[in-house]
């Protein structure tokens, strides 16, 4: 038993087609994409953050001080970093906070006193999953108009 596939195109059709696989049509939305998820994960570590205020929680957004916002240089971005550097005298609260179990929320609210703080950032990404469908939606309907426009 043997298969056959027959491509047939003509060389307009081959340029328009290679025309509109070009960067300019991923980058923008890419850029959108990873700006909307980027800020989602944060907004959603902002919520479970430790404490109600501080340099930590104020550090969790797009241009804070003491955050990270890292997208891939590419033409075409294919990662972003988020995140908290903010630390006391070399000492990582964020990661300690996040990983460790022994500490608990230490905030005002009255539904969070005493929770544990683990997993509040680590599982900001998890929480954000809902919105993060959307955006992948969005993506798919702004790489389209690009490719039709």
């Amino acid at each position: 038993m043997s298969s056959n596939v027959e491509v047939r195109y003509d060389a307009k059709q081959l340029a328009r087609f290679l025309r509109k696989c070009s960067p300019e049509i991923l980058q923008d939305p890419l850029h959108k994409f990873f700006d909307r998820a980027g800020n989602a994960v944060l907004n959603s570590a902002k919520i479970e953050a430790p404490v109600d205020t501080g340099r930590m929680r104020a550090s969790l957004g797009k241009g804070t001080t003491g955050g990270l916002w890292e997208e891939d240089p590419s033409q075409v971005p294919l990662w972003l970093k988020v995140g908290t550097n903010v630390n006391a005298e070399g000492f990582s609260y964020p990661f300690a906070l996040d990983t460790d179990p022994k500490y608990h929320y230490r905030g005002t609210r009255p539904d969070r006193k005493g929770q544990q703080t683990k997993g509040w950032f680590s599982g900001s990404l998890q929480r954000a999953r809902a919105q993060m469908s959307g955006f992948l939606q969005q993506l798919e309907r702004d790489i389209k108009a690009k490719w039709e426009g």
